[in-house]
């Protein structure tokens, strides 16, 4: 597993993004007071989570109407009207969109001297053709010098995609963070997108940093006076490390006086206030009994759940690795157990209540079909009565492939399958990303689309096999029997579909050679997952095998299957599902073997680096050389990364003392305060490099890299496998290290 950075930077990428700002108002100013406020309270993700679908639209349509009325000057309110359009629902949505285009478009042109019909005529443009929503949004800012937005917006075209430069990106943001230099957005991933625009330029940063504290200490509403996270993260990144302990001691005194100006604070406002402490590098025992106070004083919200769920996973720790089916039966079923307790105990908690449930049972395979069954009804309910806004949401097709793997419900999987964009696109998921993508994130994002494509194409097979409706499947022939995939990755699924196609066609003897060729593509082996090692492939080839009259002797026998890929499935606590799950082609099995683990040779000259640990100390890689140096990067909040640390915590703790080897870590927050709490509540102590300057690290997260006793990057390996234990990760890397020492 890897956790992309882009995944942050994909609703960017597929449309516009929402902001608010909030510094005083002028004729065609930052914003209004008033109009922060209402941002803050009736229109605030917050509130709006609790409403109906119409509610919700209703609510929002009538704030901005109303707003407009009231400000009409006010940029931020107007363009409102784009993203109400956008998260119009159905056939409407295109229309609605397009309908509001034109009208900002034409409304430009009958006015060409008013900044603001252009700014918003220039965002409506954007994803439609970005070169004209350049020119609307050029012209704005030289009718209007003193009106920032057309250079807020001109920083989206100029920061990433075709029309990407950086020196026209810098002297956008200049030119807005000058007339709004105080300016936060409303909401934390709009505010995360403004971290990622302004990182390179830490002048500018600083410049925020500086106005923003001036403009908090004017502020008493506990929802204002809650931007001092990003104050402080901004202070931080342009402290240099050594600085760090003076932020903190700052830090602190602003929480001091946040405590006296709100005595009675909320139960999210309590949060914000432990969230700060954690950054002052308060002990795990401040931290631990100001968690419990606020879970005390706060017994049916946030404080008192969030705590609950520490306990829990504190004391139901994930089994190591993947192969003990006993121990994941055990930890699932506890899983569960709690969920039902959780949303018992807290009803006001949104996701708990609609959605937690399905994602607490969608990889357990030991799941029973009652709870399986309920997660599925109440997620499905949940959506039709409030959609996925302010909650964890799954794609379309999650759902009807956990029907399908448990082999519950098939004509109700066909009919979910029918809401995915392949089934509703007649087997190819149409293009619906801007103009301004570049070629090489479009190129990606179709890469992605056509292995979603296949692998829905697959569901829907499988389904209508199951459900008895072959004609829900056939009506797809002519797309699944087109030319094989470019991508070596998607070929066994497309075999796959050849091959499930041929059997509801009545030519098994066709299915039985794409089944096949299936294997012989397969890239990976069969893997345990929670206990269970699946491999519905070789099932499905072993069924039909049967049903044509094959023998299993003859199976046992055949040449085209591995005999040692049968040996792992015997071994205790095997729970093969579906037959047996292990006959990998030897073509197959020797093109997973020449993947080496998925380390890959670093083909792209990596730049030395020079940053500072967060105790000061300068790491400069040149003084590495004559050692084998092991580079990890990571992030706080990736996931993944914190299965991995806690095993290069290990490695680190038994090879620390080696004097050819250096083990050390890149680090990539946003917000470098942050790492040396979570550190410390970890009880990691293995080297931790400042790296959110150093490119190579920033695509995703983990990656892991060998450099040579020479200083020569040499292999790099992304993403983390969960199904290795501590054991299968020290040897894995050992082997690396040991290539790296023979200089291959």
């Amino acid at each position: 597993m890897r956790c992309p950075v882009s995944l942050l930077l994909i609703a960017f990428a597929l449309g516009s993004v929402s902001a608010h700002s909030q510094t005083p108002s002028t004729q065609y100013g930052c914003e209004a007071p008033e109009v922060r406020a209402a941002f803050d309270t009736s229109l605030s993700q917050d509130e709006l989570v609790k409403l109906t679908i119409p509610q919700r639209r209703a609510r929002m349509q009538e704030m901005v109407d109303t707003l407009i009325a009231r400000y009409p000057q006010e940029y931020l309110v107007s363009r409102e009207q784009f993203y109400l359009a956008e998260d119009t629902f159905g056939k409407d949505r295109e229309a609605a969109i397009a309908a509001l285009r034109d009208r900002w478009v034409n409304n430009a042109k009958a006015n060409p001297d008013d900044p603001m019909a252009l700014t918003l005529a220039g965002h409506a443009q954007v994803d439609k053709d970005p070169e004209e929503a350049i020119r609307l949004l050029e012209a704005a800012r030289a009718k209007a010098p003193n009106f920032p937005w057309p250079s807020f917006e001109l920083t989206f075209l100029y920061w990433r995609g075709k029309y990407a430069d950086e020196a026209k990106l810098n002297e956008s943001l200049e030119r807005f963070y000058t007339l709004c230099p105080a300016w936060v957005d409303s909401t934390s991933f709009g505010n995360q997108i403004e971290g990622f625009k302004m990182r390179k330029d830490l002048p500018l940063v600083a410049k925020t940093a500086v106005a923003l504290r001036a403009d908090l200490a004017q502020q008493t509403g506990p929802k204002r006076l809650e931007d001092y996270q990003i104050l402080w993260q901004r202070e931080f990144l342009v402290r240099p490390p050594s600085e760090h302990d003076a932020e903190r001691a700052l830090i602190r005194q602003d929480l001091q006086r946040l405590e006296k100006l709100v005595q009675n604070g909320d139960a999210k406002w309590r949060l914000f206030l432990i969230s700060g402490y954690e950054q002052t590098g308060a002990s795990n025992e401040e931290l631990a009994a100001m968690r419990r106070q606020a879970a005390q004083d706060f017994p049916h919200q946030g404080p008192a759940e969030r705590l609950e769920w520490e306990q829990w996973n504190k004391e139901h720790p994930k089994p190591e690795g993947q192969k003990d089916a006993a121990a994941w039966k055990a930890y699932y079923a506890a899983n569960i157990e709690h969920e039902k307790k959780m949303m018992g105990a807290y009803p006001d908690d949104p996701g708990l209540q609609r959605t937690a449930f399905f994602f607490a049972v969608q990889d357990d395979e030991y799941v029973s079909k009652a709870d399986g069954l309920a997660a599925v009804d109440g997620y499905l309910k949940a959506m039709d009565v409030y959609g996925p806004a302010g909650v964890l949401s799954a794609g379309p097709d999650a759902l009807p492939k956990f029907l399908l793997t448990h082999g519950w419900q098939p004509e109700r999987a066909l009919e979910l399958l029918k809401k995915t964009s392949t089934y509703k696109d007649g087997g190819h998921t149409q293009e619906h990303w801007g103009a301004s993508i570049d070629a090489a994130t479009a190129k990606r994002f179709y890469g992605q689309m056509v292995s979603e494509d296949l692998n829905n194409l697959g569901l829907i097979l499988k389904a209508a096999a199951l459900a008895d409706k072959p004609g829900e499947a056939l009506k797809f022939r002519a797309v699944i029997e087109e030319p094989p995939p470019e991508n070596k990755k998607d070929l066994t699924q497309y075999w796959t579909n050849r091959a499930r196609l041929a059997a509801l066609d009545h030519h098994p003897q066709d299915a039985l050679a794409y089944y096949r060729i299936a294997l012989e593509d397969r890239t990976h082996p069969p893997e345990y997952s929670h206990g269970v090692l699946r491999d519905d492939l070789t099932a499905e080839f072993h069924t039909l095998w049967t049903k044509q009259g094959g023998t299993e002797s003859a199976w046992a026998a055949s040449k085209a299957l591995a005999t040692d890929a049968s040996a792992d499935a015997s071994q205790p606590g095997a729970a093969p599902v579906a037959g047996k799950p292990v006959a990998t082609p030897k073509k197959a099995a020797q093109k997973i073997a020449a993947k080496e683990e998925d380390w890959k040779k670093v083909t792209t000259k990596m730049p030395a680096f020079e940053l500072s640990d967060f105790s000061g100390k300068q790491w400069r890689q040149p003084d590495l050389t004559g050692k084998i140096v092991v580079v990890v990067s990571w992030a706080t909040w990736c996931g993944p990364c914190h299965l991995q640390d806690a095993m290069l915590q290990k490695f680190y703790d038994k090879v620390k003392n080696r004097k050819d080897l250096v083990v050390v870590s890149l680090n990539i927050d946003q917000n470098p305060g942050q790492v040396l709490p979570f550190m410390r509540k970890q009880g990691y102590t293995f080297p931790v490099l400042a790296a959110s300057s150093y490119a190579q690290a920033q695509e995703y997260v983990p990656q892991t890299w060998i450099i040579d006793k020479q200083g020569k990057w040499l292999w790099v390996k992304g993403g983390y496998d969960e199904s290795k234990t501590y054991a299968d990760f020290e040897k894995d890397l050992l082997n690396q290290i040991e290539k790296g020492e023979a200089g291959r």
